[in-house]
């Protein structure tokens, strides 16, 4: 088992991967564990070597080292199990689970395919966004987010001050261009810390 953590100080971020780690000493399961470091780049190309024999690969993260998996794993043979440690936990959230509903999946061998989007060359499993919201996520970026309002305090100070941009290109195989504050392509129920 191939398990990329999103390393955090947080005592509940702690205590869920000491449980982890026991459950996987408890029922005899070899792991790995790969700790990302922020280079979306360098984490992916890390992430597909380790995966390219295991069967399942466990996310201990939020929304963005899920979207971080994803894309490393594309095209792998292996099944993606998440226990939700971010600060939004937007795809988490769609699903309703309690935590011990999370844990227990990670352990069951039931699957279920779950669409993946694509814009050029990256894929994305929630939501992928134009304009106005990669904007805020950038400037989250160098300031990240301590709870799920961090998203929304940060959509409100730089509303007023953001320049909508032409946005021109090919949606379905048809040309496009357009004045573009946001445009948002969505594959689940949340996005921006619980809004929905």
């Amino acid at each position: 088992m191939l398990i990329i953590i999103k390393p955090s100080t947080q005592k509940k971020h702690k205590k869920n991967c000491a449980w982890l780690l026991k459950q996987c000493q408890k029922r005899q399961i070899s792991y790995t564990l790969v700790y990302t470091t922020g280079d979306f780049t360098d984490d992916c190309k890390k992430i597909t070597m380790l995966a390219q024999s295991q069967k399942r690969v466990v996310v201990l993260g939020g929304d963005g080292s899920l979207h971080l998996a994803v894309n490393a794993l594309m095209g792998l043979n292996c099944t993606l199990a998440l226990l939700p440690q971010g600060t939004g936990n937007d795809f988490a959230r769609g699903f309703g689970c309690t935590i011990s509903a999370w844990r227990t999946a990670i352990f069951s061998d039931f699957s279920e395919k779950i669409d993946i989007g694509q814009i050029n060359s990256r894929y994305f499993i929630n939501i992928a966004g134009i304009g106005f919201d990669a904007h805020v996520v950038q400037a989250l970026q160098s300031k990240p987010a301590l709870s799920a309002l961090g998203y929304s305090f940060a959509g409100f100070k730089h509303l007023l001050g953001y320049q909508a941009k032409w946005l021109a290109g090919r949606l379905a195989g048809q040309p496009v261009k357009y004045h573009n504050l946001i445009t948002v392509f969505a594959n689940h129920h949340y996005f921006g810390g619980g809004c929905g």
